[in-house]
């Protein structure tokens, strides 16, 4: 399950532009939960790639994007393991969820039957790794996601925004604020790479979304491609709050390529959606 929640990552971590330097870091606070507070996270562009930092809140996990050929670099230090997603990886999970998904829906129906004795002994076959309240919610349909311009600017960290609701069934469930690439003093070199990473980030929810609403991973269902700007401030309006991210802070000092590259002594591992 853990490979599956990278994808809820890029979504907070498409984040946020920079200067007119070649090489650019971008510093952004993020509140992962409740018993952690707030987190430092950092964002390295240099030479058509991207590196988030921290993934998940945790230095074990690092996200390396190029963007030719587009590419995403699953790395984790702990493990000295990289897991790599490309557009192969992309299609093969598009088919599975083609084929799995039917199937998913359909047991869920079976379960809307059971007596709560049967549901019992049906969560005690299966034992803790899998729920069948997520797996009944299959049958239902999926919340329809959309994108509100509020008409509202404020100001991040010097920049300025504006704010995008995120609706979901109509109701606001996140709110976005979109700096512009003038506003950002952003190079066209760095803007290309960050849309280019937004239209991988859609082909990538586009082909596991269903699949992944299975297993109670909700992905937004709106195009990534529909946002006008880079975010440099989301607000997580669900209950848990976790999806807090404000840009902090903007640098251009030189990035080392040794940093942008995927360390040689680690060992790959297949692409795995669900571990």
């Amino acid at each position: 399950m853990k490979t599956i929640r990278y994808l809820s990552v890029l979504f907070p971590l498409l984040l946020v532009g920079a200067n007119t330097r070649a090489d650019s870091t971008l510093e952004y606070l993020a509140d992962a939960n409740k018993s952690a507070g707030r987190q430092t996270h950092s964002v390295l562009i240099k030479s058509g790639k991207i590196l988030i930092q921290a993934a998940e809140g945790s230095t074990q996990y690092n996200l390396l994007y190029q963007s030719a050929p587009e590419t995403l670099f699953i790395i984790d230090h702990k493990k000295r393991s990289v897991q790599t997603l490309n557009e192969q990886q992309i299609n093969s999970m598009a088919k599975t969820s083609e084929t799995v998904q039917p199937l998913l829906q359909g047991f869920s129906k079976q379960l809307a039957q059971l007596d709560p004795q049967q549901r019992a002994k049906w969560q005690q076959m299966l034992g803790n790794s899998v729920s069948l309240d997520k797996i009944s919610e299959a049958a239902k349909p999926p919340k329809s996601a959309s994108l509100l311009d509020t008409g509202k600017k404020r100001t991040v960290s010097g920049i300025s925004c504006k704010q995008i609701n995120v609706l979901t069934d109509n109701v606001p469930s996140a709110e976005l604020c979109l700096a512009s690439q003038g506003n950002l003093h952003m190079n066209d070199n760095d803007y290309a790479t960050f849309k280019s990473l937004f239209n991988f980030a859609d082909k990538v929810v586009t082909s596991s979304r269903g699949l992944a609403s299975q297993f109670g991973v909700n992905i937004p269902s709106f195009s990534l491609t529909d946002i006008d700007g880079i975010p440099v401030a989301i607000n997580d309006l669900n209950k848990n709050g976790n999806g807090n991210i404000s840009l902090q802070r903007l640098s251009g000092a030189a990035i080392a390529d040794e940093k942008m590259q995927v360390p040689q002594d680690y060992k790959s591992e297949a692409f795995a959606l669900f571990k």
